[in-house]
């Protein structure tokens, strides 16, 4: 009978133990990156009226490959300055890579047209947030990256 009782608080234990470690595995991040970029407009200050992009224009700003986007939002500036947000879910995180590796061309694109067109403009374009967290990438372009990054750390909580 000692035994037995031995037994089923072994077994107890154990399978508290088990539930424990199962619940501190981390959860797959869930966000709409349409409220996330809304968010980050909102909470951030910028000098220019950013809109969000028309879906005709994403893949023509973003040579990204559509078969690696789940869903994303973008708010871009009227072009009288660099700044842009853009919050892209991929789908998967090899997938999310190969996004960032297209938002650092649009970023480098827009390097070479505000060169000469708005030289003042390169400052936030030398210190862009991209950053990707699991399947997300996200892209914030404006004054102060700092604010931005503190942004997206709540937005990640």
């Amino acid at each position: 009978m000692k035994a037995l009782k031995k037994i089923w608080k072994i077994i107890f234990i154990s399978c508290i133990l088990i539930s424990a470690a199962a619940g501190c595995g981390g959860k797959e991040l869930q966000l709409d990156p349409k409220d996330a970029a809304e968010q980050l407009k909102a909470e951030l200050t910028f000098e220019d009226t950013l809109s969000e992009l028309e879906e005709s224009r994403f893949e023509v700003l973003y040579s990204a490959d559509p078969e690696d986007i789940s869903d994303w939002a973008v708010y871009v500036s009227t072009g009288a300055t660099a700044e842009e947000i853009a919050v892209v879910q991929a789908t998967g995180e090899a997938a999310a890579e190969r996004v960032k590796e297209a938002l650092l061309g649009r970023i480098e694109d827009q390097r070479e047209s505000f060169e000469d067109y708005v030289p003042k403009e390169l400052v936030k374009l030398e210190n862009p947030v991209l950053e990707v967290h699991g399947k997300y990438v996200f892209l914030c372009i404006c004054s102060d990256p700092a604010d931005a990054e503190k942004v997206i750390d709540g937005l990640l909580r």
